[in-house]
C-alpha cells in the first residue's frame, strides 16, 4: 500500500489556521483570509486582492506575507516576488 500526499509518515494533517498573517501589495495591507497548513510541508494562504488594483495600471507588484508582524523576503533567487495584477 502506497502512502497517499495527506499522510506522509503516518501524520495526518488537518486544516490548521494560523492567526495573525496579511499580505501586502505594493504598499495596501489586507488581512489574509485564510492562513494555514493543508497538507505535510504546504501552507496555503488565501487573501483578495484589494478593490484598489481596479483603478492601478496592470503590472507585477510587490508581495509580502506577513505573520504577526514577521515579513516574507522580498526576494527569491536574486529577483523580487512579485505577483501580476491586470484589472
Amino acid at each position: 500500500m502506497q502512502p497517499d500526499d495527506d499522510h506522509a509518515a503516518g501524520v495526518l494533517v488537518s486544516q490548521t489556521g494560523v492567526s495573525g498573517v496579511t499580505v501586502t501589495i505594493g504598499t495596501i495591507t489586507v488581512p489574509a483570509d485564510f492562513a494555514g497548513l493543508v497538507a505535510v510541508g504546504e501552507f496555503q494562504v488565501n487573501f483578495a486582492v484589494p478593490q484598489q488594483f481596479a483603478n492601478m495600471p496592470a503590472g507585477s507588484y510587490p508581495i509580502t506575507i506577513s505573520v504577526n508582524g514577521v515579513s516574507s523576503p522580498a526576494t527569491i533567487n536574486s529577483g523580487p516576488l512579485v505577483i501580476p495584477i491586470q484589472p
